[in-house]
């Protein structure tokens, strides 16, 4: 690994936090779903809540990072975009605050790109169905990623938004298809952020 970065846990620089609401027949909801490796979300359509069984949905906020329990290994699992705050999903997806003192969520954005940080997820998938395999929260936490090496807020910041500019200057960055009928935010492909960590790994 290049001088300058480091390994840290997950949970080092994140925390669970999930926004609980439980459903009345009388509102409607806004619904996201997240695609699989790391390509975003899209916008699933209002939910009225007379027509479902949950009793409970969980509320997206802008720079939270979001992941879908089953299958976690596919990598459904990216950074909210402002978009869609306030947003609902069910509760297999749990949601996570940043400690953006350490890591931007742009940053974090591409790390939820990267194919070894879906292979950390299936190493920590449980189950005895393949199709049925859960990534816990907590399991989550305890995913290794790489942080730029630095003492100082400020430093931490630069040095992040430094690895994006890295990114968008030397590769192309082109956004995922858009799904028919459906709002979708892509991001940078995972061929761009598997080159980018080979520089520094």
């Amino acid at each position: 690994m290049r001088d300058g970065w480091r390994s840290v846990a997950f949970g080092d620089v994140a925390r669970v936090d999930i926004e609980r609401e439980r459903v009345s027949p009388e509102k409607e909801y806004p619904t996201a779903g997240v695609l699989n490796a790391g390509q975003g979300m899209f916008d699933r359509g209002i939910l009225p809540g007379r027509v479902t069984n949950y009793s409970f949905l969980h509320r997206l906020r802008a720079g939270q990072v979001v992941m879908r329990k089953l299958t976690a290994w596919e990598g459904p699992v990216t950074v909210v975009p402002s978009e869609f705050d306030r947003f609902c999903v069910s509760t297999e997806f749990p949601t996570f605050t940043l400690n953006q003192e350490y890591i931007l969520p742009e940053f974090m954005r591409l790390i939820c790109q990267r194919p070894s940080f879906w292979l950390a997820l299936k190493e920590r998938s449980t189950g005895t169905v393949q199709r049925r395999k859960r990534v816990s929260p907590s399991a989550l936490l305890t995913v290794p990623i790489l942080l730029p090496h630095s003492i100082n807020r400020d430093e931490l910041l630069t040095s992040s938004r430094r690895s994006m500019l890295y990114v968008k200057r030397h590769y192309r960055c082109m956004p995922w298809p858009q799904l028919p009928g459906r709002r979708s935010v892509g991001h940078c492909s995972v061929t761009t952020v598997g080159k980018l960590y080979r520089s520094l790994e």
